[in-house]
Formats: C-alpha cells, sequence, structure tokens
C-alpha cells in the first residue's frame, strides 16, 4: 500500500499502519515507531522486520510492502519500501493470521495514523521481490533473459542485432511463460 505520513515523529507509542485485532499467536502489525520514525513489521510468535537504515518523512509518498511466508522451514518476513527490501528475518512461526485486521488503527480504537492510505492490497502467496517493485509501479528489476536475442533471422552470430519482429518473439515467449508480471 502507498502511505502519506503527515506530523512525524510521533511522540509517545506507535501508529498502526495495519494491525490484526489484538495481539493473537499469528497476527501481522505493521506500524510506525514513536521518536524514530521507523517502520516495524512484527509477527506476532513468528519473525520481526525494523527498517533500521530508513527514516520515514513527513509529506512524502512511500510504498510499503510486507511479507510473511509461514509455509516453508523456517519461516520468513520481509519488509520493503519503495519497492526495495529493507530487512528480512527467518524463524520460527506459531502459524499466520491476517484477519479481522484494521488500517489505521488497532481495535478500531487508538494508535490512529495521521496521513493517508491508498492502494492496500493484500495477496494469498508472499510476493517476490519483482512482484513487489511491479506493484509499486516503480519499475522492475532486470532479470536477463537465457535465450539468444536474436530469434527471427539467420545472421552470423558475431553481427545480429535485434529488429522489431525479434521483440514481439521474445515478448510473446515472456507472456507464455509468465515471466512480464
Amino acid at each position: 500500500f502507498w502511505h502519506y505520513p503527515r506530523n512525524l515523529p510521533y511522540a509517545s507509542g506507535y501508529r498502526a499502519l495495519m494491525h490484526t485485532d489484538g495481539w493473537s499467536a499469528g497476527g501481522l502489525h505493521l506500524h510506525l515507531r514513536a521518536n524514530t520514525s521507523q517502520l516495524n513489521f512484527d509477527w506476532n510468535g513468528g519473525v520481526n522486520v525494523t527498517a533500521s537504515n530508513v527514516t520515514i518523512q513527513p509529506n512524502e509518498w512511500y510504498h510499503f510492502a510486507m511479507s510473511a511466508n509461514a509455509t516453508g522451514v523456517p519461516a520468513e518476513s520481509k519488509l520493503y519500501i519503495n519497492g526495495l527490501l529493507e530487512g528480512s528475518a527467518t524463524g520460527t512461526a506459531s502459524g499466520l493470521v491476517l484477519g479481522p485486521f484494521n488500517i489505521g488503527c488497532w481495535n478500531e480504537s487508538e494508535r490512529w495514523v495521521d496521513g493517508l492510505i491508498d492502494d492496500f492490497r493484500v495477496y494469498t502467496h508472499a510476493l517476490t521481490e519483482n512482484e513487489v517493485l511491479a506493484v509499486s509501479g516503480l519499475g522492475t528489476q532486470y532479470i536477463p533473459v537465457s535465450s539468444p536475442a536474436n530469434l527471427s533471422d539467420d545472421e552470423p552470430m558475431l553481427q545480429k542485432s535485434v529488429n522489431f519482429k525479434d521483440y514481439a518473439l521474445l515478448l510473446q515467449k515472456w507472456l507464455d511463460e509468465q515471466l512480464y508480471p
């Protein structure tokens, strides 16, 4: 989701960007810390991540993404800011609970976020780093293609050039193999 915070840093407590009701095992919580304006991803009974190298500034848009994968051993959580991985952790987890949850507050009554939240999405699987970049709209990482660049003609190997027909064939291959998000 996108967040536009105002009036940072908070003087006390923390502000809940996304919070499951209560503090039960497996609950997911994403919040801004008081005084430091750092982003925390807490997985109760799981593995927690703090984006300690990034201080969130007021009056700027940020794209936040968190990923929790309880199916693997060990469990893994990741925290992204503006499409870039800012922290990850692995360990044991006591399951994963996603709902019910609140956006912008905790338990519908406190720890309100002062700012805007937009385009909040929930996925049924842990997104890859490329998928996070794609959904943020901030680009994607370059992934080299193992196939030859020139697909459509018989030019000698050291004299090949890419033309529009090559591009169309390559794009079709990416779409067929679902390599393009």
